[in-house]
């Protein structure tokens, strides 16, 4: 060729394919590589869900977390009750199959044995066994949520489940996880009927529970409750200063398919209160539950003097330490006042 040197290599503008030049920048580079990491990163999510990969990388990360919840009981129980567990039963719902799922449960069923034996042991060494109150599984299961348009309204679901110890508190967390999911997921006269259709299909030999559930709106105070079974609700009007029962009618959950559950409606003005519980808190040897309703209603009243804001602090505790601190059955009492 004319104008170059004799033995001069061939000149050529052409690059290497998927080579970078040379004079490209390395924020441009940088923005490459993150657009295919993005990229990667999404078709490996969309292949998750659609069932195409696998989930034991999701069932190892939760199943980790079940011992490390277990440990944190036993150090800090006060931080971490055995319910915590229901937070990777909960994301398991959501994101194992229901093979793994399985897996899941059974770990966290063997947790709650381990942790109930250490703390029973616990509790035997201790100086004082009957003030040791650590390690108790409750066989009662709460979960709330804000739900609806613009979250201006609160549903409740307060749970009592057949049985005492270490079964009920294990089917009482599988419940939380079950009831969570189906909260504010579903009309509200739906969801008992749709936990009904649950506990039936788990196939429990001790497969009943009693519920409640409210749906209050926190802009007007109106409520209804809807009852499977449960206690009723009590309500302290502030201005009679008097306590009114709230019964709805519904039979237990997990006894037939088909059940038909009628809420009752209320309003909670200010100052009212609103107290919910199972029936660990009223109920007692040779006493009916009328008369543990009254002593708790009572009770209440001295703890929750008008609903003023802050003078409920810390009354569910106190109510429980007051009315059923001996009483050998799962307690919760839930109270909500109107400022």
């Amino acid at each position: 060729m004319a104008g170059r040197p004799p033995g001069a290599p061939p000149q050529t503008t052409a690059t290497r394919p998927g080579a970078a030049p040379a004079s490209e920048p390395v924020t441009a580079r940088l923005r490459k590589r993150l657009r295919r990491a993005r990229r990667r990163l999404r078709t490996a999510g969309v292949d998750y869900f659609r069932g195409g990969a696998a989930d034991w990388p999701v069932l190892c990360a939760l199943a980790l977390l079940v011992p490390l919840m277990i440990v944190l009981n036993i150090w800090i129980p006060d931080w971490a009750p055995p319910t915590a567990l229901v937070l990777p039963i909960l994301a398991g719902a959501l994101l194992l199959r229901p093979g793994s799922l399985v897996v899941l449960y059974a770990l966290a069923a063997l947790g709650l044995s381990a942790e109930s034996v250490i703390h029973t042991g616990q509790r035997v060494a201790s100086e004082n066994p009957e003030a040791y109150v650590y390690g108790v599984t409750p066989g009662a299961a709460l979960v709330a949520a804000r739900t609806g348009p613009g979250q201006r309204l609160l549903e409740v679901v307060l749970a009592d489940v057949s049985g005492k110890g270490m079964d009920a508190g294990s089917r009482a967390l599988l419940l939380s996880g079950a009831f969570g999911g189906l909260v504010g997921s579903l009309p509200a006269h739906d969801f008992l009927p749709a936990a009904n259709g649950y506990l039936l299909r788990q196939s429990w030999e001790e497969g009943f529970a009693t519920a409640v559930h409210l749906v209050l709106d926190l802009d007007t105070g109106e409520y209804e409750l809807l009852s499977a079974g449960h206690l009723p609700g009590m309500q302290r009007l502030a201005g009679a200063g008097r306590w009114e029962v709230k019964e709805a009618e519904g039979p237990l959950l997990g006894i037939y398919d088909g059940a038909k559950f009628d809420g009752v409606r209320g309003r909670l003005n200010r100052g009212d209160v609103l107290m919910l519980c199972t029936d660990g808190m009223v109920e007692a040897p040779g006493r009916d539950l009328a008369e543990g309703m009254d002593r708790l209603m009572g009770e209440a009243d001295r703890l929750v003097p008008g609903g003023a804001p802050g003078s409920g602090a810390g009354a569910a505790a106190a109510l429980i330490e007051t009315v059923a601190r001996d009483i050998n059955d799962d307690r919760a009492v839930l109270l909500l006042w109107r400022d």
